[in-house]
């Protein structure tokens, strides 16, 4: 926390330094390891290691969902508030991404004792030819502070905070507080850390979709009248970014994310979960 202490005085914050701390919450930052990882290691791209007793996810029209990622809980480092096992795999499949919201996709948690080998892709149609021959490539990660940004309830709060100016002091904080976590290293994503939507809460999104009814996703009249309130029980549980050495791009070099309510995560059921494109 010292550094981003001095990150905040250096950026003549000081008089909100308590605010901003106190918006702190720990995310693991996935980053670029070797290419071609062992059967079971964290990895993006190639094909998932599963057990015997999980079926590749299919689509709802009969297709195979896409592999993106599996990661090795091990992996995950531990910190106070930790909803994850020690031990087991996280795997993400997508379906098609068009529209960029809503995107159908499933994530599996394995915590048993089965061995894990290659899968290879099912005799079916690919629900998403997008991200489909990735090249396998390791994936390691870093804890690391996490700060409200771009759009999102608890960014708006800290932004009403904010001195007179104080916008683009904040803004060159948090990328200076990146840049210190990348230390020559590719960025893929985030696990956990704060929500972020481009032109408005993504939050309030997945509580409109989940929470109260999917038609209303663009009835801003209708969702005028909601508690808006009541999205903040979503957060973030996995971001994936637009990665260049990958050749990965999420529609115009957005990023994917999934989010989940807070007592889904707790109860690691990941059956509920939203996931979306934000994009410019």
């Amino acid at each position: 926390m010292t550094s981003l202490q001095g990150l905040i005085r250096h950026h003549g914050l000081t008089e909100i330094e308590g605010a901003v701390l106190a918006a702190v919450r720990s995310a693991v930052l996935l980053y670029l390891g070797e290419p071609n990882p062992a059967p079971g290691e964290s990895r993006i791209g190639g094909l998932p290691d599963l057990p015997a007793s999980l079926d590749w996810p299919i689509s709802r029209e009969g297709e195979a969902l896409t592999f993106l990622l599996q990661l090795n809980l091990r992996d995950v480092p531990h910190f106070a508030g930790n909803p994850l096992p020690q031990r087991g795999m996280l795997y993400v499949f997508l379906g098609l991404d068009e529209p960029a919201s809503d995107v159908e996709h499933c994530l599996l948690l394995y915590t048993g004792t089965e061995e894990l080998s290659p899968r290879p892709l099912p005799d079916l149609p690919p629900a998403n030819e997008n991200y489909g021959d990735l090249a396998p490539r390791g994936l390691g990660t870093v804890l690391v502070p996490d700060l409200p940004r771009w759009t999102s309830h608890a960014y708006e709060v800290l932004m009403e905070r904010l001195p007179e100016d104080g916008q683009e002091r904040y803004q060159a904080l948090t990328e200076d507080l990146q840049a210190g976590q990348g230390q020559g290293r590719e960025h893929v994503g985030h696990l956990f850390g704060h929500v972020a939507g481009i032109g408005h809460p993504a939050e309030e999104d997945a509580f409109v979709v989940r929470d109260v009814n999917p038609a209303w996703l663009y009835d801003y009249g209708r969702r005028d009248t909601l508690d808006m309130t009541r999205a903040d029980t979503w957060r973030t549980l996995l971001r994936l970014d637009s990665v260049q050495a990958l050749d990965l791009t999420f529609w115009d070099a957005g990023y994917l994310h999934f989010l989940i309510r807070e007592r889904d995560l707790e109860a690691l059921n990941f059956g509920e979960t939203y996931a979306a494109i934000e994009t410019s």
